[in-house]
């Protein structure tokens, strides 16, 4: 929808509760209560108008991002509002695991822009190093279990995904003797679409030799 279209229907549901709060202040005080039904129904949506952003914003517990804090999303956003001809907006960051990301303003020019630490989490590449412990070659996606040790010493069992066999194979990768359950592989992940806890996108393997193949450089949402 059209700016023009979004402002339109602003000012339809505007007029809209301020015609409501007019008729029942005259219901209930006569002329008198519509003149002030009519001057509350002005100041309430002049202020939500205004500050609807804000008020937005501050109900989800958001704060505006440093400068230099977040590079690669500010990026991403730049990046998205160059393409779309529209002013660089204000960003907000939630503190919130769940993934979510919401935009609101009342125009382009006063635009502000607000994601989950959640969401954020999904978009960081990380490297793991582990163990293998499993592999499953199967449709639609192989899977690899990876054994993963923290820097407490603890090991976790990451679920890693990938192609199926067919896509595997035209990256160079296959069963035979290229993977081997007890050796330690270097792998770099991005974050599954659904946010799960150790479950990740495979994006390239380092094997014990070092040479390194790139599997996938896409975003999760581009995976069937």
């Amino acid at each position: 929808m059209s700016s023009l279209g979004n402002t339109v229907k602003t000012f339809t549901l505007l007029a809209a509760l301020g015609g409501l709060l007019v008729f029942v202040g005259g219901l209930l005080g006569g002329r008198g209560g519509m003149v002030i039904a009519l001057l509350f129904a002005v100041a309430m949506n002049g202020f939500v108008y205004w500050k609807s952003d804000s008020l937005a914003l501050r109900a989800n517990g958001a704060r505006e991002l440093q400068p230099g804090e977040l590079p690669r999303f500010r990026s991403i956003v730049s990046s998205l509002a160059a393409r779309a001809g529209l002013p660089m907006p204000r960003l907000y960051i939630i503190d919130r695991p769940e993934p979510n990301a919401f935009a609101t303003g009342r125009n382009p020019e006063h635009a502000a822009v607000a994601v989950t630490t959640g969401i954020l989490d999904l978009m960081d590449d990380r490297q793991l190093t582990g163990v293998l412990a499993k592999v499953e070659w199967s449709n639609p996606h192989t899977y690899f279990y990876l054994d993963v040790k923290d820097s407490k010493g603890e090991v976790s069992r990451w679920a890693l995904e990938s192609f199926g066999p067919a896509q595997m194979r035209r990256t160079g990768l296959s069963r035979a003797g290229l993977f081997e359950t007890g050796h330690t592989y270097t792998v770099t992940v991005c974050g599954a679409k659904d946010g799960s806890k150790n479950l990740a996108w495979i994006k390239d393997f380092t094997f014990p030799d070092g040479h390194k193949v790139t599997i996938w450089w896409g975003d999760p949402k581009d995976v069937n």
